[in-house]
């Protein structure tokens, strides 16, 4: 079942990789890593950070 799923996902991130316009893709790449937070334990706590950051929309 396991790989079922896998193999379903990694199907369907293909197929929406495919449609996305390389511009998208290009500013993208380009934005990865731009921005610091200036916390060291973001990897760690991210999910925390995340549900704070939704709670304060």
């Amino acid at each position: 079942m396991a790989a079922l799923i896998r193999k379903s996902v990694d199907q369907l991130v293909e197929r929406e990789r495919m449609q996305w316009p390389a511009e998208v893709v290009a500013r993208a790449k380009q934005a990865a890593g731009r921005y610091r937070s200036g916390s060291k334990d973001i990897s760690a706590n991210h999910d925390r950070y995340l549900v704070e950051a939704i709670a304060k929309r």
